[in-house]
């Protein structure tokens, strides 16, 4: 009898590619889904109510990462809510935008790279080699969307850690 194996391409806007494991024994097979068209994160703007949870997110990967508590090593809601509503023209920010996007975009990556010296399994390796090259690329709050909902169901293995 012969295995077949899977294989799936991914390209990144940032232009590299990585294969990963597309069986569904993968801990991060649902990323490779294809995307649902009434899925939020397509849409052009997003309401308070969705700038909300995107921060929730935010904290969450945050403090799954370091496993913390909120408000350290910057798993704070209102620290990506706020950038997510500056991008769709209401502004609550503290400190200037640029300045708040390079700290929160400082956060994410630190949590990435915390989550790689906890020995991941390759395909989780892979994701999160890609995720921080997506981080490091964006250029507004919006893009860090995706990366965050997708490294949260990518680290489910490290949720009661």
């Amino acid at each position: 009898m012969v295995k077949s194996s899977f294989v799936l391409r991914i390209k990144f806007s940032a232009g590299r590619q990585f294969r990963a494991s597309k069986s569904p024994s993968s801990p991060i097979a649902y990323l490779f889904r294809k995307p649902n068209k009434q899925n939020i994160l397509n849409r052009k703007k997003m309401t308070e109510q969705e700038t909300y949870m995107h921060g929730n997110s935010y904290e969450f990967f945050i403090r799954r990462a370091f496993n913390c508590e909120r408000g350290k090593h910057g798993a704070e809601t209102a620290y990506f809510k706020f950038l997510l509503m500056a991008d769709i023209g209401k502004n609550f920010l503290s400190k200037p935008y640029e300045k708040q996007f390079k700290d929160v975009k400082g956060y994410i990556i630190k949590a990435i790279d915390k989550f790689l010296q906890r020995k991941p399994t390759s395909d989780e390796q892979i994701f999160l080699a890609s995720m921080r090259a997506r981080v490091e690329s964006a250029e507004n709050a919006t893009d860090l969307v995706n990366p965050i909902i997708e490294g949260l169901h990518a680290t489910q293995r490290y949720r009661d850690l």
